[in-house]
């Protein structure tokens, strides 16, 4: 334990004034800003709903779920991955006294960590969200910010992405290619609008488990076994392919 406790102490040595970091604040924020902004221009339609608070987390929680999650997920563990890769000191870690998965664990929980960051300041983005609405329009009755429905939805969201977590970071950590572990996170995210049409692997689809998740829906706790035991497991297998191979 304590030789993991300083290989994420060095992860976030590494991770100051980088990309990495500011992309936790810059993700959420893009989303909640263009849900704004499609609320704010067309509100006195969207917003004459008998539950406007749903309306409001509804749609910002979909298009974080659907499409800036697994991109963000992409990137960011390829980020992570590449501060090893870039700098070749695989061969340096490696030759340490300490075991090889306590790097792999630490990337894996560095990354983990920056995701529930970013749906911890989507759910805070969301709620000033509509307090700005609510003073835009005042003539529709905001309720009190329901922050368990905020917590609830940004919690499923960070669990079920556990999946996506290890098998990008499987990917990342696997091949040096940084090229390569953004264009698979791409590829599979436009494949979730292609899967969508499939009632049948739509909720099965790894990329999809995050919007499932935040639905409260049938299709919910589903979401959330897969995601988070899926995760594990896959992290398992990832930890082992990775560590047991030479260094070239």
């Amino acid at each position: 334990m304590k030789l993991l406790v300083r290989a994420l102490h060095a992860e976030t040595l590494k991770m100051k004034r980088t990309l990495a970091l500011w992309m936790v604040l810059l993700a959420p924020f893009v989303v909640v800003l263009l849900q704004f902004m499609v609320l704010s221009q067309r509100g006195r339609v969207l917003l004459r709903d008998g539950d406007v608070w749903r309306t409001v987390i509804s749609g910002t929680y979909s298009v974080w779920a659907v499409l800036m999650l697994p991109l963000f997920i992409t990137l960011e563990t390829a980020l992570l991955a590449g501060i090893e890769h870039s700098q070749k000191s695989w061969k340096h870690l490696y030759a340490l006294r300490i075991p090889r998965s306590t790097f792999y664990i630490a990337k894996l929980i560095a990354a983990t960590a920056i995701v529930a960051g970013a749906c911890v300041v989507l759910a805070l983005g969301t709620a000033g969200q509509g307090l700005v609405l609510a003073r835009m329009f005042p003539h529709v009755k905001f309720a009190a910010v329901p922050w368990n429905d905020l917590a609830v939805g940004a919690a499923s969201m960070f669990l079920s992405s556990w999946l996506l977590i290890a098998l990008h970071s499987w990917v990342a950590l696997r091949w040096p290619s940084f090229a390569l572990a953004c264009c698979s996170g791409m590829a599979a995210t436009v494949g979730t609008v292609l899967v969508a049409s499939s009632e049948r692997f739509w909720k099965f689809y790894p990329w999809s488990l995050p919007f499932h998740a935040a639905q409260a829906a049938q299709s919910a706790q589903l979401a959330l076994t897969l995601g988070a035991f899926g995760g594990l497991a896959i992290a398992v297998i990832g930890c082992w392919d990775v560590t047991r191979r030479d260094v070239l």
